[in-house]
């Protein structure tokens, strides 16, 4: 991966390990975290590839959800024993930040200031890690200063890094601002509905669920637009989860679909 034809040949082509990107990004989700060698290895990958500014490569990373996926590394790194993983991680996401706003928007959805606040508290003996933390701190800050209260929103679930951060649980949040989940063939509201049908994560569907209830309950249409989307079956499954959490605002958001007159 030296040569920039390789890094490309990795993202796009035809042969052996064309299009190959969104394959090593995924050996960085948490199943492989105990893989400490395994998770390594693919982090240099995403990183080295993440030196070239080809349209094609910024295009890989964005569809691999790169930013995410190392974001969750970095809020996880407290349990993975080893310095490097986390020099490697940092160093790719502040390659990437200038790649693309895509890439960036990503980052501040992933929750990655906050977890650079939380990383900054501890000793690192590298300190390239330290000089690449301050740098992405920056980067990050300016973005969020561009962003709307919605547009933090809209990225975050976007990124699928969905948290109780503050927004969630603002009603004047939800009057203001439910309509804005329409915008461009109702990407953010879509997106959530794959959160609720793909992910495995009991606090992202926990949040997922209590913000479609939040939508229906705000919308003029809230009903029958998650209705469209089939998002009623998803949630109906989710009452018979394991996790306590999600069961709760699962039955929640079905009980509000089934009230709420749109």
């Amino acid at each position: 991966l030296e040569a920039e034809v390789n890094r490309v040949g990795l993202c796009v082509g035809e042969g052996e390990g064309a299009g190959g990107m969104e394959m090593v990004a995924s050996l960085a989700d948490k199943p492989f975290h105990g893989a400490v060698q395994v998770l390594y290895h693919a982090l240099v990958v995403v990183w080295m590839v993440s030196f070239c500014g080809r349209s094609e490569v910024v295009e890989a990373l964005e569809k691999a959800q790169a930013p995410r996926r190392l974001t969750f590394v970095l809020r996880e790194s407290g349990d993975i024993p080893t310095e490097k993983v986390v020099r490697v991680s940092v160093a790719a996401l502040r390659n990437m930040a200038g790649k693309s706003p895509r890439l960036c928007g990503e980052m501040v959805g992933a929750g990655l200031a906050g977890v650079l606040k939380r990383l900054a508290l501890r000793k690192w003996m590298d300190h390239d890690i330290v000089d690449d933390m301050a740098v992405l701190e920056s980067i990050v800050a300016a973005e969020l200063a561009k962003m709307s209260t919605f547009e933090v929103y809209k990225n975050e679930v976007l990124s699928g890094a969905l948290t109780w951060s503050p927004v969630h649980t603002d009603d004047n949040f939800w009057k203001l601002h439910s309509e804005e989940l329409d915008a461009n063939n109702s990407e953010a509201l879509r997106a959530l509905a794959r959160l609720l049908a793909d992910s495995e994560d009991p606090t992202v569907l926990a949040v997922a669920c209590h913000d479609v209830a939040q939508y229906v309950k705000c919308h003029p249409r809230g009903r029958a637009k998650v209705q469209s989307l089939g998002v009623k079956s998803k949630v109906m499954e989710l009452m018979g989860h394991s996790n306590s959490s999600v069961r709760r605002y699962a039955l929640n958001c079905v009980q509000v679909i089934m009230i709420t007159c749109t």
